[in-house]
Parts: C-alpha cells; sequence; structure tokens
C-alpha cells in the first residue's frame, strides 16, 4: 500500500527555489524522499529540467545560440564557438551542416574578439 506524500509549503518553496541548481539525487535526499517521488513532485510543479550535456543527452539549441552560431561560423573555428557556447567542437559542426552554414572562401585564424563583446 502506497502512502501520499503530503507536500508542505516549505518544500514546495525548497524545490522552487533549487530545482535548478541541484541534482534530483540531492534534492531527494534533502527532503528525504525517494528519487522517483521528487520527480513525480517536480513534474506536477512543471518544473522540467532541459536536456543536459552531462549524461551524454542531446541538448536543444536556443535561439539565440542558433543566430549566433549563424554569425560567428563563416569566419571563427569552430573550437572558439564550442567553447563559447559550452558544447562540443562535434555539436557545433553538426549543427552548423543541418543549418546549411558554410565557412568563407578563405576564413584564416581572424581571432576571436567580437565573440567576448556579443
Amino acid at each position: 500500500m502506497h502512502m501520499i506524500k503530503n507536500w508542505t509549503n516549505d518544500e514546495l518553496m525548497f524545490i522552487r527555489n533549487f530545482w535548478r541548481e541541484k541534482s534530483d539525487k540531492w534534492m531527494a535526499n534533502k527532503l528525504g524522499v525517494p528519487v522517483h517521488i521528487y520527480k513525480y513532485r517536480r513534474q506536477r510543479l512543471k518544473l522540467f529540467k532541459p536536456w543536459t550535456i552531462r549524461k551524454g543527452r542531446r541538448t536543444s539549441w536556443s535561439y539565440a545560440q542558433e543566430v549566433f552560431l549563424c554569425t560567428y561560423y563563416p569566419k571563427h573555428s569552430a573550437k572558439d564557438i564550442a567553447r563559447h557556447l559550452n558544447r562540443s567542437i562535434d555539436a557545433i559542426r553538426h549543427k552548423a551542416k543541418r543549418m546549411n552554414l558554410k565557412k568563407d572562401f578563405n576564413p584564416g585564424r581572424r581571432g576571436f574578439i567580437l565573440i567576448d563583446n556579443y
């Protein structure tokens, strides 16, 4: 027989305040509940975690990241863009290919000064 967890307002506020920064396992441990119970409550509160890179899952691209890629991919290295967007070099190249982005004819190494001001 399953017991229903009655969540206090303090527990719900704790979830709302820390669900982005902390892992589900850490949160469940602090709240003293199994991970699946915590995840269910978090999802019922409509607090959904985006796909993360940490576990090898696909990460969705934001509109700003796509605009950034369109702007800087033709003249800058995939390595520098990957470092700035916190993604792998392969992810940058793959997204650029899907967006039909091309490098300039002779891009050379122009530096990466403009990205810091983006």
